[in-house]
């Protein structure tokens, strides 16, 4: 069976991380010949969360400070955030034909742990994909973490796949780390099987 070939494709992403210190934008151009992804970014973005809405993000974190008021408006409010990072780039080398967002992520319950009033496993991420969508006009893709639960994973960390697939190379056993807001690990064997990746979190 031959290798999956797709063609040039600019994608949007953006991310906003733990670190609550904005959004990142990407514009990067993928195509994959043979198995090989080759790869190039475009353009990048940084938009910083305003003071008063960082404050409100993190209070929104804790259940003491928070209510589904609360949670409600940060959605929408996240989503039009979105949608103007991703503007700032939605005209650059031609603008990108997909946007992937991840959202602001305000919980996230990895496992099961009653004493931890834990009776699930569970993730929610802020930001209205309706939003961006409706401004650029460019499909969306969304709802990773949810995803990677509903097919029973735990979630975090997200990048295992596309750091395989960016920085795998056979014959070299790589370890990728990423100091986020929280450290995650991925360690890519020289067999580049993904079967044999692993990947987890290291702490804040």
């Amino acid at each position: 069976m031959g290798q999956l070939n797709l063609p040039p494709r600019r994608v949007l992403g953006i991310m906003s991380g733990t670190s609550l210190d904005g959004a990142d934008a990407v514009l990067a151009q993928f195509e994959q010949r043979d198995g090989r992804l080759d790869w190039q970014i475009l353009a990048r973005h940084g938009l910083p969360y305003p003071a008063e809405l960082k404050q409100r993000i993190l209070k929104s974190m804790q259940p003491e400070s928070s209510d589904v008021l609360t949670i409600t408006q940060l959605h929408q409010e996240l989503g039009a955030f979105y949608a103007e990072a991703a503007a700032g780039l939605g005209a650059t080398a031609g603008g990108p034909e997909l946007i992937a967002l991840s959202g602001q992520t305000v919980q996230h319950v990895p496992r099961v742990d009653v004493q931890r009033g834990w009776r699930t496993k569970a993730t929610l991420q802020l930001g209205e994909a309706a939003l961006v969508l409706e401004r650029l006009q460019v499909p969306v893709v969304c709802d990773f973490r949810q995803s990677d639960l509903a097919a029973g994973g735990a979630g975090a960390p997200l990048v295992p796949f596309a750091d395989l697939k960016l920085f795998g190379e056979p014959g070299v056993n790589r370890v990728i780390h990423n100091l986020g807001g929280i450290g995650n690990l991925t360690w890519l064997p020289a067999s580049l099987d993904p079967e044999a990746v692993l990947a987890f979190d290291t702490g804040p």
